[in-house]
């Protein structure tokens, strides 16, 4: 299973309150799951909250004596875009315009460098290999023997090199698995970036508007829909926010499994992407796997400990619990994302209990928090 879908790269969309838990490189980005039901315990299942709990004292913990647990009921949440979210859009509108100096000379690992591809196979041009943009160099983002081929290289250089394409590559049954000719030249060598100035000038030649005026005002209305798409992502953050965990009180044997999925999600998507695992963690910006381990794992692993130490704390006190169902649905759509790596359904479940478990309830969670929230915009 890629377990850097489970729990791992955690990234904050377009503004603090905004956070988005990845849950499978592999898949990049898939959307989170949905559908699940939140039922209060009527009558005769009322013990079903605490088989759950008891559940937790198995594993050496209880949530509620490790969980400081703030508001969650009723919580207002602003999905207003905040200024930052705005800005956010606009750097990244300026960097997709960013142009550099051309240095005519030769490419060393760790240059940018803007170079033009092309793929032949079996004599047949393979479009889906073309194109003609900026390369970092020894950030593994390509295929390593383009980047390799590019080292080295003069500006304005061409050179041929022949690459068995990994099966899933392009995505195009014409070259992944295959054997192909790249041409691969290199356009130039960047040097110092050149940032264009946000004016309506800019506005009008990068975007369909004519001002910076009615660019902002069409950012406002994008980023409010999407912070309502995402409300549920809104509240839960700002649950966690209001919730503590000591550092002393994280349950071991609940973040070495967490450290277990983190890493094997890496590792899934190394073999997927046809790289070696350091080049994986390289992508997320470490230097190696073990520079991960050492700066990255820990809190990683403390982030996604206290997503399931606060959803169990909450499903305790509020007897919110997830059905057979809501868990079947779960494995079968995460099964569908990896399978892949696994001979069998039945396979993919023994190796990801914990984790589907885990899923379920958080998600069950996440629907209470939803519907007891109170949403501004």
């Amino acid at each position: 299973m890629s377990s850097v879908k489970k729990k791992n790269l955690k990234t904050e969309k377009k503004g603090a309150e905004k956070k988005i838990i990845i849950r499978s490189v592999a898949c990049f980005l898939v959307g989170f799951l949905s559908g699940i039901l939140v039922l209060k315990v009527p009558g005769w299942l009322r013990d079903r909250n605490n088989e759950a709990r008891m559940e937790t004292k198995e594993k050496g913990y209880d949530a509620v004596e490790l969980v400081r647990l703030g508001d969650y009921k009723g919580i207002e949440v602003s999905l207003v875009p905040t200024e930052e979210e705005i800005q956010s859009e606009i750097d990244s509108l300026l960097e997709e315009h960013t142009n550099y100096e051309q240095l005519k000379t030769v490419a060393r690992d760790g240059d940018k460098v803007h170079a033009s591809i092309s793929a032949r196979v079996d004599g047949e041009n393979a479009e889906s290999a073309e194109f003609s943009d900026f390369i970092d160099l020894g950030a593994g983002l390509e295929l390593p023997e383009i980047e390799k081929s590019l080292e080295g290289m003069k500006s304005g250089q061409k050179k041929k090199v022949s690459i068995t394409v990994p099966e899933g590559h392009y995505g195009d049954s014409l070259i992944d698995g295959k054997k192909a000719e790249f041409e691969v030249k290199l356009d130039y060598v960047c040097g110092e970036s050149i940032l264009p100035d946000f004016n309506d000038e800019f506005v009008k030649e990068a975007t369909d508007y004519g001002s910076v005026k009615e660019y902002r005002a069409y950012l406002e209305k994008k980023l409010s829909e999407e912070n309502k798409e995402d409300k549920v992502e809104y509240a839960w953050t700002k649950v966690l926010e209001n919730s503590d965990v000591d550092d002393a009180a994280y349950p071991l044997v609940l973040l070495e499994q967490q450290k277990k999925e983190i890493l094997q999600g890496y590792y899934d998507f190394a073999k997927i992407s046809g790289i070696t695992r350091d080049e994986a963690f390289q992508q997320f910006g470490c230097e190696s796997e073990q520079d991960f381990i050492d700066t990255e794992l820990e809190d990683n692993a403390k982030d996604g400990a206290k997503d399931i130490l606060v959803a169990e704390a909450i499903a305790s006190k509020e007897n919110i619990y997830y059905t057979e169902k809501d868990y079947n649905s779960i494995l079968k759509k995460e099964y569908e994302d990896n399978r892949d790596m696994y001979k069998s359904k039945e396979e993919f479940e023994k190796k990801n209990k914990a984790y589907l478990k885990n899923t379920s309830l958080i998600d069950a969670v996440k629907k209470f928090i939803d519907k007891n929230a109170k949403y501004v915009s």
